[in-house]
């Protein structure tokens, strides 16, 4: 029973539309069986002569077995109600067939709204315990964080001083990232440039950097460096997971600045776009709008991820069509092929061949 109610409250949560129970209970797990768990029935009888015939009983025991299901529901929505959770219902008007669905701001807990003050505390805190790492609160601290952050509005207003070098909140990294972590935060308060070799993913290759480090922030479970590449002459972004070896901090005149952060520098522009949405610099041109189909069995782990898309629009069959600046291919494409051929770029070329050809790459290795 909790299976099938816990089947029920995922199935209606990812639907935009009130579905009509029939639907609920073809693609449902719990409601299209034989009425497992229900009290044991009498089969009808066959019946000679002007009886029942064999068809007819074939449609009073499939009505039984409808009625059976039904009256799951119903028991299942009443457990929903008493928990906090109740199902509604939109009769049938016109075109409109109606049905059942659940209100997501019903379900789900109202954000938690943090002040500039408590998000820094907090911040402090996370940092302070991670990066010593014995702490005996570390594991609860972590857990209440991450509560936290899944409430979190992603275009929320951040703190006054959008100049703190940390913003986000995660759980603790590989020691080596850590160590790293450490250091750079440092190096950012400090204003001193920062050596370490890098593994670039776009040309697959390991590399020297000199950077000077303006912030570090944490998005999808990743740590970020944003700093001014000197090989580059420009803005870069660095994940700390890619950092080969221990980052080494300039030493050389202690107590003096290495480098001045400019002044119109905010790190939450990196921090609230998309991986494809952001360029190599903070005047990076874009490369293009894509045109992304999403079919309707994916489109609801999608939609988060695109909610700053400019425009989106809902076919008949439910799927959804995405349009999105792209200012880098290589995220995009890494993200679009975990949804196979469930996402398809129907514009613009570039970018069909650009997977296309990524796709034909992995086959290869793997063959």
């Amino acid at each position: 029973m909790v299976e099938r109610t816990l089947n029920l409250v995922a199935f209606l949560l990812r639907q935009d539309e009130p579905v009509p129970w029939f639907v609920i209970q073809s693609q449902v797990s719990g409601y299209d069986d034989e009425g497992a768990g229900e009290a044991p029935h009498k089969r009808a009888p066959l019946r000679d002569g002007s009886g029942r015939t064999v068809k007819e009983t074939a449609l009073y025991r499939a009505a039984r077995k409808s009625t059976a299901a039904l009256r799951r529901f119903e028991r299942d929505k009443e457990l929903l109600k008493s928990l906090g959770i109740p199902i509604e219902y939109v009769p049938h008007n016109g075109a409109d067939p109606g049905g059942y669905f659940i209100r997501r701001e019903s379900f789900f807990l109202p954000p938690v709204r943090l002040t500039s003050k408590e998000r820094m505390i907090l911040a402090c805190l996370h940092t302070t315990a991670a990066l010593d790492g014995s702490s005996p609160v570390l594991g609860a601290l972590l857990s209440a964080l991450q509560k936290l952050r899944f409430d979190e509005a992603p275009h929320e207003d951040r703190p006054p001083d959008s100049r703190l070098p940390v913003f986000k909140l995660d759980a603790v990294a590989r020691a080596d990232v850590q160590d790293n972590l450490a250091a750079l935060i440092d190096a950012a308060k400090q204003h001193k440039r920062v050596t370490f070799f890098y593994h670039s993913m776009h040309r697959d290759a390991v590399g020297e950097r000199t950077v000077e480090p303006y912030g570090v922030f944490l998005r999808e479970g990743k740590w970020y460096l944003v700093g001014r590449c000197a090989a580059r002459q420009a803005t870069r972004m660095f994940r700390l997971d890619r950092i080969m070896t221990q980052v080494e901090v300039n030493r050389k005149n202690p107590g003096c600045r290495d480098f001045q952060r400019p002044r119109n520098f905010r790190l939450k522009k990196y921090l609230n776009a998309l991986a494809w949405e952001t360029g190599p610099g903070p005047d990076a041109k874009k490369l293009y709008d894509a045109k992304i189909v999403f079919s309707k069995e994916v489109w609801w782990m999608a939609r988060e991820a695109v909610a700053g898309a400019r425009f989106r629009m809902r076919a008949k069959d439910g799927s959804a069509v995405v349009t999105m600046p792209v200012y880098r291919e290589e995220p995009l494409v890494r993200w679009l092929l975990k949804y196979g051929a469930n996402a398809v770029v129907t514009s613009p070329e570039r970018l069909r061949n650009l997977i296309i050809n990524t796709v034909k790459d992995i086959r290869k290795r793997h063959a």
